[in-house]
């Protein structure tokens, strides 16, 4: 089939989907939906909670006879919630303020299912008592002079363009370095935007650091890791709009509150169904929601810059490094030989995301752009490995397999072994390398799981503030597609300059 026509059905079908993704959704299921906290307790009422918070033993306290639904994230909560699946979310007021911000199509129940103050926490040992008490005293200091009115509007208000914070990353640690834990996912409290932790506890926690000299390693964690953490001394200050309750205060410490609200419960607004949203909003308006609200279409370039240097730097290294580890295990000595070929079997067995998160973790976690360094160093070793593969079946058929009668004469010089690999399989070569760099543009999709700001990662990030799943996801798909069309051609192009030379 002809290429043009290929790559036209392939834009038909994305079109395709983008459409219909937008297009007006099915009828939502029919729940009860109460007008009040108290009809709640209903048995035909159903209740999303998120798994690792206090919301469940809320629910079975204060909700004995409702339904309870888990979810794992609030992202899968609140789209069950917008779909019609549940009646309503219980969840911080808060944060469901964050939320409405972002949709129109969801709203809070007035008033609280239980009262709350939020706080941040500390391993109950001296160290940690000390450091407790002079953030007890910033945080006084705070709400005497309103400094956390001012806080309040810019982080739980309407207004957009002001959710920045500082980089807690470069506080100069003038009176030691505190080991900060957070889990970034408690939105506007603590959260994770464009590659740095921001929201109202960390601008609280910034103000103290500045204060008394203190720098910050960050440690983002699951929240019940986080609450372990602290409690076994690991972490030395936490944060994630923790509630203050009697249980967990038998195991760490809690700082003065720094909020003061409770939980509630969200519902889909009467106004605006899921499916009605969806109809008046149109194509354009979920284009407009999903990437230029906040500016997130700076966000998608920034991923698919990311995404492209990592590919085009693994590729610019592994591919010399491939040819190299071959005539190392070939010509070296024994000792050489066996270290190289123990690596090429290491990485060739290894998943290449096991690679890169051990070498996060273990060794560039604390640098500024180590998830980066992580993924090239990991996608290098796995396209050198992809390319030593390559060169050791190809060089093997030549001549009948007799490559070591000849394998002195080819060394040589280790052009005259590329030409004759060249000569003889060149164009086999040359496509088994396209397959190779394509296959490697596809694996960068698993770099979102040390929070590298690539192409998934940066829409991983838009789905949870803009609350839309599939246009995300459809974009993304679209720009992989995009991107190994055109390396594609552009290898190509090289390769046929290439053969035209050898030819010549």
């Amino acid at each position: 089939m002809n290429r043009k026509i290929i790559y036209l059905v392939l834009c038909v079908i994305a079109a395709f989907v983008l459409l219909t993704s937008c297009k007006r959704a099915d009828e939502p299921k029919k729940v009860k939906v109460p007008d009040t906290l108290e009809d709640f307790n209903d048995k035909n009422v159903t209740v999303g909670i998120v798994d690792g918070y206090i919301y469940e033993d809320i629910a079975k306290r204060k909700l004995p006879k409702a339904e309870i639904k888990h979810f794992s994230t609030r992202e899968y909560a609140y789209k069950a919630l917008v779909s019609g699946v549940i009646s309503g979310v219980l969840d911080d007021e808060p944060i469901i303020r964050a939320v409405t911000r972002g949709t129109d199509a969801v709203d809070a129940i007035d008033g609280y299912i239980e009262p709350a103050d939020y706080a941040f926490i500390f391993p109950k040992n001296d160290k940690c008592d000390t450091i407790r008490k002079r953030f007890d005293s910033y945080v006084e200091l705070l709400q005497g002079n309103g400094a956390t009115e001012g806080l309040d509007e810019k982080w739980f208000g309407n207004k957009t363009t002001n959710k920045q914070s500082m980089d807690v990353s470069k506080l100069p640690a003038t009176n030691g370095t505190l080991e900060f834990a957070f889990d970034g996912e408690n939105v506007p409290f603590e959260y994770m935007s464009a590659g740095q932790v921001v929201g109202f506890e960390i601008d609280i926690l910034y103000g103290f650091c500045q204060k008394y000299g203190y720098g910050l390693k960050l440690n983002q964690v699951p929240f019940n890791d986080m609450l372990n953490g602290v409690e076994s001394g690991t972490y030395d200050i936490a944060c994630s709009a923790i509630t203050v309750t009697d249980e967990r205060s038998e195991r760490f410490n809690f700082s003065r509150p720094c909020y003061t609200g409770g939980a509630t419960i969200c519902v889909r607004t009467d106004a605006v169904t899921s499916s009605d949203a969806d109809e008046s909003r149109g194509v354009i308006g979920h284009v407009k929601s999903t990437f230029i609200e906040e500016d997130r279409y700076i966000l998608i370039i920034k991923g698919v810059l990311t995404t492209i240097l990592i590919v085009f730097v693994s590729v610019f290294i592994g591919n010399p490094l491939g040819y190299i580890f071959f005539i190392l295990s070939r010509r070296s000595n024994i000792v050489v030989r066996g270290i190289v070929r123990a690596i090429i079997w290491f990485v060739h067995v290894t998943p290449v995301i096991m690679i890169i998160m051990l070498l996060y973790y273990k060794y560039y976690r604390d640098l500024y752009i180590g998830g980066v360094l992580a993924a090239i160093v990991g996608f290098t070793l796995a396209f050198s490995n992809e390319i030593y593969r390559m060169v050791e079946r190809y060089s093997g058929m030549i001549d009948d397999g007799e490559f070591e009668k000849n394998y002195r004469l080819w060394f040589s010089k280790s052009s005259e072994f590329f030409n004759t690999l060249m000569k003889n399989y060149g164009k086999e070569m040359i496509t088994d390398f396209k397959n190779i760099v394509v296959r490697l543009i596809k694996a960068t999709a698993v770099v979102g799981y040390i929070a590298v700001d690539d192409m998934t990662r940066t829409f991983d990030l838009i789905r949870k503030d803009s609350l839309e799943i599939t246009l995300p996801l459809v974009t993304t798909m679209i720009l992989y597609i995009l991107i190994i069309v055109i390396v594609t051609k552009l290898l190509d192009r090289a390769a046929n300059r290439r053969v035209k030379k050898m030819d010549i």
